[in-house]
């Protein structure tokens, strides 16, 4: 059925805290309990991440679903996350109209992201951003709070100069 609501990927602009947008969400068909996710399902082996996985969408993730589903406080902490498909085997990839809660958090550098993030940037490094899609997994970036000339890719932490084009080194 066919949604009267904005498909969050094809946005141009920010997405409007408090509106309602059309979202794709990871369903688990055993269960029912869902997790809205960024982009397709993938893996990520020129950083040695095999594994086929989707990243979460945080801006679709009330507080309290957060805590309940990943048992975490800090909203950019479930950016570096992923749902692994082996995880869920019994799940679709299925379309829900979700409230938008926040806009995107932040992709944090940790210990733990470090290494990665460290990895994208020299794979990337001499590459341009264009039309505002990451040049990594074509991430949409038009739906991603520009600051200070910069966008943060939300699924691995990328960033770029809007007005460049050229990769802003994290690490």
């Amino acid at each position: 059925m066919q949604s009267n609501f904005p498909r969050i990927e094809a946005l141009d602009s920010l997405p409007v805290v408090g509106a309602f947008y059309d979202v794709p969400c990871l369903v688990c068909d055993r269960t029912g309990s869902w997790v809205p996710i960024l982009g397709d399902l993938h893996s990520d082996p020129e950083i040695g991440i095999s594994i086929m996985h989707w990243h979460p969408d945080a801006r679709f993730l009330s507080k309290l679903q957060i805590r309940l589903l990943f048992r975490l406080e800090d909203v950019a902490s479930v950016l570096p996350l992923v749902v692994n498909r082996d995880d869920i085997p019994d799940s679709t990839v299925q379309r829900r109209v979700l409230k938008c809660f926040r806009q995107m958090p932040e992709f944090p550098v940790t210990p733990r992201t470090k290494p990665f993030t460290q990895g994208l940037e020299k794979i990337f490094s001499d590459r341009k951003l264009e039309c505002l899609s990451c040049p990594h997994r074509h991430f949409n970036l038009a739906d991603v709070p520009v600051v200070e000339d910069q966008v943060t890719c939300p699924g691995h932490g990328l960033r770029w100069n809007v007005k460049t084009g050229a990769l802003v080194k994290r690490c």
